[in-house]
């Protein structure tokens, strides 16, 4: 994995054969059934001898709980119901072979048993998306959440990405990472991704912040899936990340430039000639780093520290009031500098900080 990089300073069909007695429709569903089982490979984790379902996930098969699973999932649960192929198996005692149904999913087996480690695992019920949970379990989770109906897991993981990619700025300049915790930057087009699939549109600005403004990410080539697939932005998303780039850097340059020019000591500063003489200097010793920035919600003092600044208490104060002011209106026109339209945005941006 690579070296984490926050985004701020660290701080605190075939018939029978001819001439042979024809097969009843039982007897093809096993054969075929039995030879389809010679290309699989049960999975080590989810093969109950007592099973009572096997599900064929590309090349391997899981014995599992029918009943179990329907309980938590009305589409499982009609699909259990309808008439399927079979297969012979070991008994849950070893004695004897019995007949067990047999589904066949178009599921990855990795992100299917994402899935069955929450419902084979426990009880199904909430509290099963936890922050130690990797971009690949949220993306199952969402994924066959939505497809089999699993309503429960699949809003508990959009919850966890509302969490964090949020459209309240206070809940976004709170944290001093990009993406959640043991994840990479690169797993930010994942979440794009998530939000497309989703129409969870209130994640879709900061995770597609994170792909523009994030140091050492590479958008254009993805990351691996569980599977071994790439993710990878669809080619619209790519070119908005790309268009992005100079209307964000725009954005950085005007709150950085608004915050120290035009600004007048404080109508409380005691020192009002030395403070005004130090904000000028401020201003004219930016430096084009220190404006041309992906992130255009890093702090002024991330550029100009307190103390190189200088000033009094009182207009340091009033310099940070700016500031903050500034990055929430650059915050409310985020959907607008990414080329998206979100509805309601910035409406969160004006709550102030809640006191502590």
């Amino acid at each position: 994995m690579s070296t984490r990089v926050t985004r701020k300073r660290a701080r605190p069909d075939a018939g029978p054969d001819e001439g042979q007695p024809e097969k009843t429709i039982t007897d093809v569903a096993v054969d075929d059934a039995a030879s389809i089982a010679l290309a699989l490979s049960r999975d080590t984790e989810f093969w109950f001898d007592d099973g009572t379902i096997i599900l064929d996930s590309g090349d391997v098969e899981f014995r599992v709980y029918r009943g179990h699973l329907a309980s938590h999932s009305p589409v499982l649960k009609e699909m259990f119901a309808k008439p399927h192929g079979s297969r012979s198996v070991p008994a849950g005692d070893g004695s004897e072979s019995v007949i067990c149904p047999y589904i066949r999913l178009s599921d990855s087996p990795q992100e299917l048993r994402h899935v069955l480690r929450v419902f084979m695992a426990g009880s199904g019920k909430s509290g099963y998306v936890n922050c130690d949970c990797t971009i690949h379990m949220i993306s199952a989770y969402i994924r066959l959440g939505q497809k089999y109906q699993m309503t429960s897991l699949y809003e508990e993981a959009l919850q966890f990405l509302r969490n964090f990619f949020s459209d309240d700025f206070n809940v976004w300049d709170s944290s001093y990472d990009w993406v959640s915790s043991g994840w990479e930057d690169i797993h930010a087009i994942g979440v794009v991704n998530l939000a497309r699939l989703t129409g969870a549109s209130s994640i879709l600005p900061t995770a597609l912040l994170v792909c523009v403004a994030a140091p050492d990410i590479n958008v254009v080539h993805g990351f691996p899936r569980g599977d071994g697939s790439q993710e990878n932005l669809t080619l619209d998303d790519l070119g908005l990340c790309y268009c992005a780039i100079s209307t964000l850097r725009e954005g950085s340059v005007a709150a950085i430039m608004n915050t120290f020019s035009a600004v007048p000591p404080s109508p409380d500063c005691k020192s009002s000639n030395i403070c005004k003489a130090r904000l000028a200097s401020a201003l004219q010793g930016l430096r084009p780093l220190d404006l041309i920035r992906d992130n255009p919600f890093i702090s002024y003092d991330e550029i100009k520290s307190d103390k190189d600044l200088g000033l009094c208490r009182r207009c340091l104060k009033m310099i940070a009031e700016k500031n903050d002011k500034e990055r929430r209106s650059v915050w409310n026109r985020l959907p607008e500098l990414l080329g998206i339209k979100i509805p309601g945005w910035g409406e969160a941006a004006q709550r102030p900080v809640p006191s502590e």
